[in-house]
Parts: C-alpha cells; sequence; structure tokens
C-alpha cells in the first residue's frame, strides 16, 4: 500500500531532525553505503585509521586510558594495526562503574549525549555517547533495512520496551511523557509502540486490530514478543499474511529457529536479526544473503575463546566512533560463533561474519492472571535505584518473585528492599516478593549470566 509520508520523512524530516542535533546523517549514510563494498584492504586501511585516532584521543582526554597506558608501558603510537590491539588489556563493566568519570574524554569530537544500558546482564550502567556514534548505528541499521528492501521512514510496528511505566514512576511528567510525548513522536516517525511489558488477551487483540489499519511494512521487536503476539493470532485464526509484513527484525535477545518458522507461517515473511547493544549501538545484523555480517566500519569486534576447541568465545567490542566516553576492547558480557576469517559474501558484503549469537536470552514472565510480561521489564522496576551493583530476578513456582542484590553496603537493604516491592506491587499486585542480600551472583554453567529466570508452570 502506497506510503505518501515516507518520502517526506526520509527525504526532509529526519534528515533535517538528524541535523538540529549535530549529525550529519545523508552523508554519514551514503558513506556507510559505500563501506558495505570495500575491498579487504581498503575496510582493513579504514579501520586502522580510526583506531589510531580513538588511541589517540583516549590517551590523551580520557583519565583511566591515559593511567592504563602508562601502567601498562604502552604508547597510543604502538598499536599500529588490528592484531596490535590484542596487546591492550580487556575493560569491563565493574571497571567502568567503580569510576565512571574517568571515561569521560575533556575533549568531545562531537556534543555528547547521556544514556543508561538495559542491565541485561545484571549491571546497568550510565555513561556517554557522542553524535558521531549515534549516527553510526542509524547508519547501520538504515542500509541494512535497505538491504532489504526497506526504505528509512516507512511504516513499521516497534514492539519492544522503552520508556519509563507511569504505573512505576507516578507523576505528571511521566503520565505526560507516556500519554502525549511519545505517540506524537511515534507519528511524526510513521511508526506505532507496542510494549512488550504487558500482554494479556485483550491487548494482543487490541494490537491486532491497530496492525490491520496501520498496515506495517516490519516489525522491529523482541523474538519472544514476538513470539507470543505471533501464537494469539495463529490461535485465533486471525490473517497474519493478510497484513503485508515484508520483514520481522529481532533484537535484544536470541533467535530460535522455531521463532523464525512460525514468524514466516503467521507473517508470510523472513526474519532479520540486529546484534546491539546500549553502550556501543548495532554491532551486527544479518543480511538476505542469509549471514550476520559485524559492522566493521564502525567497531572491532573480538571473539575470545577459553581454547581453540571451543565453538563459542566472550564478545569484546572496541567502538571506533564515540569519542566522548570511549570504551575500548569492553567486555559485554555475550556469547558468540565466529564465521570464517575471510569474507566471500554472495552479495557482495565486505564485513566478516558471525556464525550465532548465543549469549543472550530474557525469560518471559507468565503470570497467574494470564498475562505474560518481558523480562526486560525488570530493567525499569530496578531502575534508578542507588547501590544496586548487580541483581538476578528468579520468579518461583508459585509465582512470586525472588531478587538477589549484590549492594554497595549491607546498610542500603531495608531501603532498597521497600522501593523493590512498592513497585513490584503497583505494576504487579505482587505481594509475594522476597528481596535477598548476596555476596555475589556467578553466571549459568555456560559462562553467560542471567538476569531473569521464570520457574512459573505457565513457562512452556
Amino acid at each position: 500500500m502506497s506510503d505518501p509520508y515516507a518520502p517526506f520523512l526520509r527525504n526532509w524530516i529526519f534528515p533535517l531532525a538528524q541535523q538540529a542535533r549535530g549529525r550529519n546523517f545523508l552523508a554519514s549514510l551514503e558513506e556507510g553505503r559505500q563501506n558495505q563494498s570495500l575491498d579487504p584492504d581498503s575496510l582493513r586501511s579504514l579501520r586502522e585509521r580510526k583506531l589510531k585516532a580513538l588511541l589517540r584521543h583516549a590517551c590523551e582526554t580520557v583519565p583511566f586510558y591515559r593511567r592504563m597506558f602508562n601502567l601498562n608501558g604502552i604508547k597510543s603510537e604502538d598499536i599500529r594495526s588490528l592484531d596490535d590491539l590484542a596487546s591492550l588489556p580487556l575493560l569491563t563493566k565493574e571497571e567502568i562503574l567503580q569510576e565512571p568519570e574517568s571515561f569521560v574524554s575533556s575533549q568531545p569530537r562531537t556534543r555528547p549525549q547521556l544514556f543508561r544500558t538495559s542491565g541485561s546482564s545484571g549491571i546497568p550502567l550510565v555513561f556517554n555517547q557522542d553524535q558521531d556514534s549515534i549516527t553510526a548505528g542509524l547508519v547501520c541499521r538504515t542500509r541494512t533495512l535497505e538491504a532489504w528492501g526497506i526504505k528509512q521512514g516507512e511504516r513499521y510496528l516497534k514492539f519492544h520496551g522503552g520508556g519509563l511505566d507511569s504505573r512505576l514512576f507516578p507523576g505528571i511528567t511521566t503520565v505526560f511523557k507516556q500519554r502525549v510525548i511519545a505517540p506524537l513522536e511515534d507519528r511524526l516517525m510513521n511508526r506505532r509502540f507496542a510494549s512488550a511489558f504487558g500482554m494479556n488477551a485483550q491487548e494482543l487483540d487490541s494490537l491486532w486490530e491497530m496492525m490491520r489499519r496501520f498496515r506495517p511494512r516490519y516489525i522491529f521487536g523482541y523474538p519472544a514478543a514476538v513470539e507470543v503476539l505471533a501464537g494469539h493470532i495463529l490461535e485465533c485464526g486471525y490473517d497474519g499474511r493478510g497484513l503485508g509484513l515484508e520483514l520481522v527484525v529481532c533484537m535484544g535477545e536470541i533467535v530460535f529457529e522455531s521463532q523464525k518458522a512460525l514468524f514466516r507461517e503467521t507473517f508470510g515473511c523472513p526474519t532479520a536479526e540486529e546484534y546491539g547493544a546500549a553502550e556501543v549501538g548495532v554491532m551486527a545484523y544479518s543480511y538476505p544473503c542469509g549471514e550476520i555480517h559485524c559492522m566493521d566500519d564502525y567497531l572491532i569486534l573480538e571473539v575470545l575463546k577459553k581454547s581453540a576447541q571451543d565453538r563459542a568465545g566472550e564478545v569484546v567490542v572496541t567502538h571506533l566512533e564515540n569519542w566522548a566516553s570511549p570504551l575500548i576492547r569492553y567486555k559485554l558480557l555475550d556469547m558468540a560463533v565466529p564465521g570464517r576469517n575471510e569474507p566471500s559474501c554472495p552479495d557482495g558484503i565486505a564485513f566478516s561474519v558471525l556464525e550465532n549469537i548465543t549469549g543472550r536470552q530474557f525469560d518471559m514472565i507468565h503470570l497467574p492472571d494470564g498475562a505474560v510480561v518481558h523480562g526486560m521489564y525488570f530493567d525499569a522496576v530496578m531502575r534508578k535505584i542507588a547501590g544496586v551493583k548487580r541483581y538476578q530476578v528468579t520468579q518461583l513456582e508459585r509465582g512470586g518473585f525472588e531478587f538477589r542484590l549484590v549492594l554497595d553496603s549491607p546498610d542500603l537493604l531495608p531501603e532498597v528492599e521497600a522501593e523493590i516491592k512498592a513497585r513490584m506491587d503497583r505494576r504487579f499486585g505482587a505481594r509475594d516478593v522476597v528481596v535477598k542480600l548476596v555476596e555475589a551472583i556467578p553466571p549459568e554453567p555456560s559462562g553467560k549470566f542471567r538476569y531473569v529466570r521464570s520457574n512459573f508452570p505457565g513457562k512452556e
């Protein structure tokens, strides 16, 4: 169905809005398109040039890196190639949490903007990104959707978490943002938003009716949430293929082959995977060629295996564009399986390949009343509670919840416990909430940390 607003948004509104924020989006997009087809030598040269500039900037303007280079007896000019990067130590989230101000550059290249991670590892962070870094993420998403035949500005459904929930944070400001500002922004951006933080039959029916009227070209959301929607559509006998969807873009979690098959059965369209993190933006994307390509022109993604026999390794990333708070050899606490070393993409994409992303998965929380809530919602529950270093939430078999917390000080437990219980009561009406103070929260046997787990019988 023709959408006359999409070209207007693509060619005028969106570029002007980005320019007002200090982002040269159109020029960056054209450069990003060309980077996809660079020859190996040119791509390597581009990355090494960016890496050298970033290291020099970090060493001169970021206290943490100035100290780290001095302690290790390394100068930024010692890193002459991508291979030399391995001589630098790995960076952990704990190090950032200990002294976040030491990661802030005194001379950001473009205006810094404050962001907060989702806390998907149980360790939420607050950090800066500059406008060039944000632009890089927009370019990665836009050029990949173009490869799937979808142009920037076309209608889509945004189906995941986001924003503050007025039930958790009651107040005029939150309600105004949620009910007035956010819907206006969605309409301006030619999208509609559906929350994955509360999905009962009535809400899913309302979402279905909205999609029938709106006719999005694609869905962008958590695969577990889209799975609930697709299952509801099939169970109710609705014609999901009649929506005219051309793509389901999954983000934030592992995407299983069974989910891809369900989406194709329900909507008659393929599935793309976006692999990213709040700290570094978009890191990899699956293309129509069937491969997951890393965004090599904007970052360096390493997969570090414990032994040569292992298939999967830990993801370590260096973002080449964020000069506001550089992250160099940063451990994301994700796991992935690397692809072949040399690209030979049938579609001519120059970037390296990941065979699979294996380390992120969130349980859906099945409430006793039949509603389904995405596990990422607990990031909102834990937001702005001071003193929490790490947390893990388990839904118990009886339907209650157990919060295990690592705190800055044991003295904070009564205050933190009271706030968690109040928020859980406001959102879920949940009064069966246990809060426990622990010294540490170990990872799963796989080595990956799960910060939300569900043992409720309603979970399949």
